[in-house]
């Protein structure tokens, strides 16, 4: 550290600025863990400011997380945390009393929600893991430059667990790696001079007491000592004793053993499938070490280059031994996913030795001149920046942190289907991502007009949405169908759906099509989504001895489809759903007449049929008015017109058509359905209106015989 006066106030006004701008980038973040694990921590150190004592029996919401022993609520996690959070607790309890008249104690043991205790300490835990910022940055500057420590303590910060974990709440890893570094600076600076040492059994003792899994870091620590600190290894073990023995005589009086339950040795060791795990935490999708923090790759390197350069030292090995020691304890544990949480939590108290293997990394960093070195500078600069990316997402997107939760029927919570760690259609880091998207099912619906008069079951599509954002969709139904409501959302991951009434009377024996449900799809900002449009075809099946006044349909055999017989594919009827094209009646369009062989379709205007293709492809559609509305004809009838065309609301051309003459237009479709619409120009008459004695009430605009979509 540089020892004159100006280079000391330039280093604590950098240290300053780094805490303050962790901090906040910290504090800015707004997602909240939905894990329990962590509910009841400040009321643990209330309890103790306020009473005198660690026990929960005053609060009517404590958060769950507690055993009962003689009588007392009693935390169960270790109380370290609670512990070393007092001082920030204190000070903000004095804050709100004596500048607010707020009595935050008071409040809370009543309080019905713990959204204040939650938000306290997210902001509590930001603090901390902004200070051990501060700390990796002291350990970066005892080798390296101000730019490459601040680069150090930024990477740590901001591309690691520190920030999508330990910042977020308070959990037992934000002051585990606070005080796990603290030890190794301690160590570090013991290698200039050694009887510092000594004071690291005293942070190394508290890392017990906050979380079990720190006794390797004392172990091999203790080692270190042993074998090149012996002189000291009494007063390393003097500053470390207040500590153990007073956590030996807290849990015999709270719990009336030496030790807390939650540090009993039965659950490490306890995972049945040990080596399929030893992989999941290195690379599963959503748990794997390597994928969540790139940097570690990076560290590895650093280790390398120590071990090349002849530098590896006993620290080194015992740095390197807490962290497969670590990795071996975090893989035999039953629960190693860590539950509600994001990307590996359970290996957040490593992160300190992380950046410590990253220091040999950043002090060969210089200006790449070969080839090589600058694509070794550019596959570093990837890790960095995708390990920035990810926790980015964990720290700031609620969607990452709900990833854990169960949704309707469409996951499980983690806990129930941990098989969900190892899928890649899903992974924990891309959740609150992905766009909304339409599906709907069944495929096609097709119903049976029983002979009954039971009350209606309605048929009904359901609608799914397997993207991370709400969508908005429309329902466009053909004659005889109608449904209510035709326009909803669907959430995300969530499902809808939509009710149909199907109006079968006077409809003869045998099967018809009713045409296609057209289902289309609008995210927030009015933009289609994905799998949108969509159409179901929707067939009835009349049996010869059915009530046409049935109301009760009842799904029908899978096979049973009809498809319209006065729409053609290359001037040939459709085949049983095997065309690779397919075309259905939509809106505007009435039952299909025929005379013979010959049939029409009368329609009001907009009518539109709906045509699927396999590929992006132009068509011909040719056609043949059998009768065109006329303003003003005696009979609301006459020769001629003029017809809009229209694909997917996009106008192709308008056409002059004449009863009896064919007429034809080019069609662009896209791979899947299209709606192709017609509208006369005249629009829509009803025939009672120039016949009285007719009583057909339906509005017209045309008729047209068989349409003949030809592909190109």
């Amino acid at each position: 550290m540089p020892a004159n006066r100006s280079s000391l106030f330039k280093e604590i006004a950098i240290a300053l600025l780094l805490t303050l701008v962790v901090l906040g980038v910290y504090v800015v973040g707004n997602a909240r863990t939905p894990s329990t694990d962590t509910a009841g921590t400040l009321q643990v150190t209330l309890s103790l400011l306020h009473e005198g004592n660690v026990d929960l029996n005053e609060y009517q919401n404590h958060g769950g997380n507690t055993l009962n022993f003689n009588g007392h609520e009693l935390y169960f996690f270790p109380l370290g945390t609670p512990l070393l959070a007092t001082p920030i607790v204190f000070a903000i309890d004095s804050v709100f009393k004596y500048a607010y008249h707020f009595d935050l104690y008071e409040y809370l043991k009543t309080a019905p929600d713990l959204t204040l205790a939650a938000r306290l300490q997210e902001l509590i835990a930001s603090l901390i893991a902004a200070v051990t910022c501060l700390v990796i940055y002291g350990i970066g500057r005892l080798s390296l430059s101000r730019a490459k420590a601040l680069a150090l303590a930024l990477v740590f910060a901001l591309c690691t667990p520190t920030w999508s974990t330990a910042s977020r709440d308070l959990w037992q890893h934000t002051t585990s790696i606070l005080l796990l570094a603290l030890a190794l600076y301690l160590f570090l600076l013991a290698e200039r001079r050694p009887s510092l040492v000594q004071f690291a059994g005293l942070p190394l003792a508290f890392a017990y007491v906050v979380r079990p899994t720190n006794s390797l870091s004392v172990l091999f620590f203790t080692l270190v000592v042993l074998l090149k600190y012996r002189p000291y290894f009494l007063r390393y073990v003097a500053w470390a004793l207040p500590i153990a023995l007073l956590l030996l005589a807290s849990n015999l009086a709270l719990y009336g053993s030496i030790m807390q339950p939650y540090y009993l040795p039965q659950r490490l060791g306890s995972n049945p499938d040990f080596v399929r795990t030893l992989a999941a935490t290195l690379v599963s999708p959503s748990r794997g070490l390597l994928l969540y923090v790139p940097v570690v790759l990076l560290a590895g390197a650093g280790a390398f280059l120590k071990l090349r350069e002849g530098r590896f030292g006993i620290l080194d090995m015992a740095i390197s031994g807490i962290m497969v020691a670590h990795w071996l304890a975090v893989s035999s544990f039953v629960h190693w996913w860590g539950g509600a949480s994001f990307g590996p939590r359970l290996f957040t108290d490593i992160m300190p030795y992380v950046a410590y293997f990253l220091i040999p990394v950043l002090e060969q960093l210089y200006v790449p001149r070969t080839a090589t070195q600058w694509a070794m500078a550019a596959a570093g600069a990837v890790l960095i920046l995708l390990s920035f990316l990810i926790h980015y997402r964990g720290a700031t997107d609620q969607a990452t942190w709900s990833w854990n939760m169960a949704y309707l029927n469409v996951v499980s919570s983690v806990d129930d289907d941990p098989a969900r760690l190892w899928s890649w259609r899903d992974p924990q880091f891309l959740r609150g991502l992905r766009p909304a998207r339409l599906q709907a099912g069944p495929a096609s619906l097709c119903y049976t007009l029983p002979g009954q008069t039971s009350p209606s079951d309605q048929p009904q599509v359901a609608l799914a949405n397997p993207g991370d954002r709400t969508l908005r969709w429309q329902a466009a139904l053909p004659h005889r169908i109608s449904a209510v409501p035709a326009f909803t959302e669907v959430p995300a991951l969530g499902y809808g759906d939509l009710a149909l009434n199907i109006d079968a009377e006077g409809l003869s024996p045998g099967l018809h099509s009713l045409g296609g449900v057209y289902l289309s799809a609008y995210d927030e900002r009015g933009k289609a989504v994905g799998g949108s449009p969509l159409v179901i075809p929707v067939t009835v099946l009349v049996p010869p001895s059915s009530n046409r006044l049935a109301s009760r349909m009842t799904p029908a055999a899978s096979d049973c489809y009809a498809a319209p017989v006065d729409i053609l594919i290359a001037g040939q009827t459709q085949s049983q759903m095997r065309s690779p094209m397919q075309a259905l009646h939509g809106t505007g369009w009435y039952d299909v007449e025929n005379q013979g062989d010959f049939t029409w379709r009368w329609a009001a205007s907009p009518a539109s049929i709906y045509v699927s293709s396999p590929v992006a492809r132009e068509v011909d559609v040719e056609a043949t008015p059998l009768t065109l509305h006329v303003k003003g004809s005696p009979k609301g009838m006459g020769a001629e017109g003029r017809m809009t065309v229209a694909v997917d609301n996009k106008v192709q051309d308008t056409l002059a058509v004449q009863v009896g003459q064919p007429f034809s237009f080019t069609a662009s479709l896209h791979a899947g359905w299209n709606a192709i619409t017609f509208a006369l120009e005249a629009g829509n008459y009803r025939t009672v209106d120039v016949d009285p004695n007719s009583g057909d009430t339906r509005d017209l605009s045309f008729s047209l015989g068989a349409i003949n979509v030809v592909p190109r």
